[in-house]
């Protein structure tokens, strides 16, 4: 595994681990690559970003896959807040309590295109108009 900073060249890469069979070996002093902390979930919730934002229940996992990773807590209880941020789902519109009584009282109008491939009179575009009371397009 290399790393080296953006837009550099690859004569400027470190050597960070290595693939012995199915374990890894980090080949760096991965205490010394960190900021210094000394609160043990303080730095669970660094090594949580560093790697990508890996739930912390599986640094025990994580542990039997690598070696050299430091003993740290990984009992968590504060919420990440990009974590919970990647998980926030938004519905798209309101609910609506209004319905249509009858026929052409509201039209839902939808537009597609272009399309990748043009129809035999050259069109990329269709429209599609849905009544809300019966359905019928």
């Amino acid at each position: 595994m290399l790393i080296y900073p953006r837009g550099s060249s690859i004569k400027s890469s470190h050597l960070i681990g290595a693939c012995s069979g199915r374990l890894y070996i980090l080949l760096f002093y991965p205490l010394r690559a960190m900021v210094a902390q000394t609160n043990g979930s303080e730095l669970c919730e660094l090594w949580h970003r560093r790697m990508a934002h890996l739930h912390h229940g599986d640094f025990k996992i994580l542990r039997e896959m690598v070696t050299r990773l430091p003993n740290f807590n990984t009992k968590h209880h504060d919420v990440c807040k990009r974590c919970a941020l990647g998980k926030y789902t938004k519905t798209p519109f309101q609910n609506s309590d209004n319905k249509a009584t009858g026929i052409l009282d509201l039209i839902h109008s939808n537009i597609c295109g272009p399309m990748s491939h043009v129809s035999l009179s050259g069109y990329e575009y269709y429209v599609t108009h849905i009544d809300h009371h019966s359905r019928r397009t």
